[in-house]
């Protein structure tokens, strides 16, 4: 079996590539409006896909059955990476993360604008970014499995 998945792109697509008449067998759909790369995994069973959305959850597969097992609320931001332990099968790993940029409007207010998205158009001068320009949002959380 290959998985994969693309940039901007909600689909993981399963494929089996001893069938080359008709290799594609199913996708699964996630949350993925970004060109941020955001990495899937499959536990060591080849029981279960995960895959992080840009919405901070993540969406677990059955690969036995091709349905959705759940949902799950994990970060604030989009969840760029999901990875099981390979040493241990119900221990995951998750990441988020992404820049978030303030753009100062004319009125003086500041408007909150992530990368990543659908479209930014962000002005850039000569001076070095202030802290109030830039926020880096990261995280990593370990789950278990039951």
């Amino acid at each position: 079996m290959l998985y994969s998945g693309a940039r901007k792109d909600p689909n993981i697509c399963a494929w089996d590539l001893r069938h080359t008449a008709k290799p594609l067998l199913h996708c699964y759909v996630r949350s993925s409006n970004t060109n941020q790369r955001m990495i899937f995994d499959v536990n060591e069973h080849d029981s279960l896909l995960a895959a992080g959305c840009c919405d901070g959850t993540v969406s677990v597969y059955d690969l036995g059955t091709n349905a959705l097992v759940g949902s799950l609320p994990t970060h604030q931001d989009a969840v760029s990476c999901v990875q099981f332990s390979p040493i241990s099968p119900d221990v995951m790993l998750t990441a988020s993360g992404q820049r978030h940029y303030e753009k100062v409007s004319e009125k003086g207010k500041s408007e909150p604008m992530v990368t990543g998205g659908t479209e930014a158009a962000i002005e850039m001068s000569d001076d070095e970014p202030t802290a109030g320009d830039l926020s880096l949002r990261n995280g990593i959380r370990v789950w278990q499995i039951k």
